[in-house]
């Protein structure tokens, strides 16, 4: 039941007070995200999150909404810190390759570059 939800552009720097369910897909383009505090625990549609700086860590799980419930739970962002051993968790949780963390700036698909948060290994 329901239909999309689309909060574009509003600045927004979190997203507590979002429905826990939505029934079509979830658009939450440039705003100020952090992290993903707020959003439903479990997610089956389309998350948008383009031209926020939480964005960079959810492309990094090439957009699996299943990251989601996992980095929260694992408590993998710290204000603008990633640990990098729980980020490490979350991948073997999910069954992925864990790309290289410890190269920062390389321009290899199995590195991570971080652009708006610190990782902490």
């Amino acid at each position: 039941m329901g239909g999309d939800l689309s909060c574009n552009y509003n600045q927004l720097t979190s997203l507590e007070g979002c429905p826990e369910s939505v029934g079509g897909d979830l658009s939450c383009n440039h705003n100020q995200l952090t992290n993903f505090d707020g959003l439903p625990e479990f997610f089956e549609q389309d998350i948008s999150l383009i031209g926020n700086p939480v964005n960079e860590i959810y492309k990094l799980f090439k957009e699996d909404h299943r990251c989601i419930y996992w980095i929260r739970e694992y408590d993998v962002i710290m204000d603008m810190t990633v640990i990098r051993d729980r980020l490490e968790e979350v991948y073997h949780t999910l069954g992925m390759d864990v790309p290289n963390l410890f190269r920062i700036t390389l321009n290899s698909d199995k590195d991570i570059s971080f652009k708006e948060y610190i990782l902490i290994f």
